[in-house]
C-alpha cells in the first residue's frame, strides 16, 4: 500500500507549526499503528513535515509491523532533530531502502 499526496506549499521563514493534525499524516501514522496494513510506502512530499513530526513517525515506524520500504520526505522543513530520528531509524529497520530528503532545512 502508499499513501501520498500531493499537496503543494510556498517556504516560509521562521518556525514552522507541527503537520500532526493534518489528515494525510494522521491517517498514515494510524496505518503503521494497524498490524493488519501492510504499508510499503510513504509520501509525505511538500506536506509541511518538522522535525516533531518525523520524531513521532519513526517511532510508529519502529512500533509497527509493517515494511516501509521507500520514504518520500521531499521538500518538507526537517532539519537536524529530524535527520538524526533518521539516522537511528535506518540502523534499526533493515526494510527502509529508499528515502528521500531533498529540499528540506539540512546543513548550512
Amino acid at each position: 500500500k502508499t499513501c501520498s499526496s500531493t499537496r503543494s506549499r510556498a517556504r516560509t521563514g521562521g518556525h514552522h507549526p507541527s503537520n500532526m493534525m493534518d489528515p494525510m499524516f494522521k491517517q498514515i501514522l494510524s496505518f503503521l499503528e494497524t498490524t493488519d496494513q501492510k504499508l510499503t510506502e510513504i509520501d509525505l512530499k511538500s506536506r509541511h513535515i518538522v522535525d516533531e513530526d518525523v520524531v513521532v513517525l519513526v517511532d510508529a515506524m519502529q512500533k509497527g509491523n509493517n515494511r516501509v520500504v521507500t520514504l518520500n520526505l521531499i521538500n518538507n522543513h526537517i532539519g537536524v532533530v529530524g535527520v538524526t530520528a533518521l539516522a537511528a531509524l535506518i540502523q534499526s529497520y533493515p526494510w527502509l531502502t529508499k528515502l528521500q530528503l531533498q529540499l528540506n532545512d539540512i546543513g548550512p
